[in-house]
This record gives C-alpha cells, structure tokens and sequence, in this order.
C-alpha cells in the first residue's frame, strides 16, 4: 500500500493498518514508491491511498482500506461486502473517504480527541 509518507495524519492510520496485517502488506510512502511505479500520476498519490495488489492490479482510496483491513476485522468484512455489492454503499464509503483525504488536519485532530 503507498500512502502519503509527509501526511502525519495518513502515518498514524498506516501504523494501525500495519498493526492489524503486520507482514501481509508492504506498506511504502510515495515518494519512495513513485519511481517504481511510474504508471501512477503524482495526483493520484495525493488524493488517495494506492494498493497494488500482487497480480498487478490496482484500487485506491476506500476500496483499498477496506481490502487490506477486512480479513482482519469481523465488522470490516461487512462492510467491505456491502462496498462490494451495492453501488449506493461504494458510493458512499468513497466520498466518506474523499472528505477524510481533503480534511485531514481536521480528522487528524478529532483522531486524537478521540
């Protein structure tokens, strides 16, 4: 998974990501990872994480949290099923996504708080 390295906010949900997978998932900021992946604009890299899966394949953002955390969590299972099967609940968790990935020092603060 490649995430944003300068983000602190996207560091500590990628410390807890790779607490739930620990060795399963190669987790790489960016800007080490771009220079492997140069298929993959820079924008892309900023607006959302990127999971290359190991056939190759790629998804980002909301999709790719929910495939890397769901083997590790009953209730995230669920919900990356009904992501799977409904088009309104995919819509859903991707703009639920978007709005975290464009206030992040604010999802920051409340991650604390909380």
């Amino acid at each position: 998974m490649i995430y944003d390295g300068d983000c602190g906010f996207c560091g500590k949900w990628i410390g807890r990501w790779r607490g739930m997978t620990g060795e399963l998932v190669e987790y790489l900021p960016s800007a080490e990872a771009a220079r492997f992946f140069p298929e993959i604009p820079p924008s892309e890299f900023e607006r959302a994480v990127q999971l290359i899966r190991s056939d190759g394949s790629r998804c980002s953002g909301a999709e790719a949290v929910l495939e890397v955390t769901a083997p590790h969590s009953r209730f995230v299972r669920l919900m990356s099923l009904a992501y799977r099967r409904s088009a309104i609940t995919r819509a859903f968790f991707e703009a639920s996504y978007r709005l975290v990935a464009e206030h992040r020092a604010f999802f920051s603060f409340l991650t604390k708080k909380l």
